[in-house]
């Protein structure tokens, strides 16, 4: 009998192999493919070519009580499900040189977010902010409105410390009680 070691790799065919479990599975290999095939002859693992995949037929468990488990891919990752993805954490980071998130409805909640970039670009057709207090600083605010612009509230006080100036094709001050100017010098036309 040759020895299969001492002949190259691509004319060496080992005998095929398999190998009965205590279930009824078997670990079954033909020197071209390796395969565990459960008691109802369905594949649950085939590795062939360099290629690994999985099948289960109920749940399918990856755990490392003592470790971590990494998932590592040249050409990506896909998950595929009609069911829910649920992760559940104790630190979730994520970094991409560029994402992108396409979802039909989406709610979160957070006790606290804090968001850096240096350009930030929101559109929608409709946009809601519903807050007990609302505080914005910046340097420059620039505003442009097509149609119309209110603002409805119990009080309002703006403070300017420099020059306020207001340019309008017609001004309307209308008060159901009083309308004070106070000024040291009011000037009219």
């Amino acid at each position: 009998m040759l020895n299969p070691m001492a002949e190259p790799a691509s004319t060496w065919t080992p005998s095929p192999v398999e190998a009965a479990l205590s279930d009824g599975s078997q670990i079954r290999t033909d020197g071209h493919r390796a395969e565990i095939v459960g008691p109802d002859g369905t594949v649950m693992v085939r590795y062939e070519a360099g290629s690994a995949t999985i099948v289960a037929s109920g749940d399918l468990r990856m755990a490392a009580p003592e470790g971590a488990i990494q998932i590592e891919a040249r050409d990506g990752i896909s998950m595929t499900t009609d069911g829910a993805l649920r992760q559940d954490v104790g630190e979730l980071d994520v970094r991409a040189r560029v994402g992108r998130v396409a979802i039909g409805m989406a709610s979160a909640f957070v006790r606290s977010l804090e968001t850096t970039g240096t350009h930030a670009v929101q559109r929608f057709e409709r946009y809601e902010v519903d807050a007990t207090r609302i505080v914005e600083k910046a340097r420059d605010v620039l505003r442009e409105v097509e149609d119309v612009t209110e603002t409805r509230a119990g009080r309002m006080r703006l403070i300017v410390r420099g020059l306020t100036s207001m340019a309008s094709k017609r001004t309307s001050i209308q008060s159901e009680e009083d309308t004070s100017i106070d000024g040291r010098r009011v000037l009219l036309g």
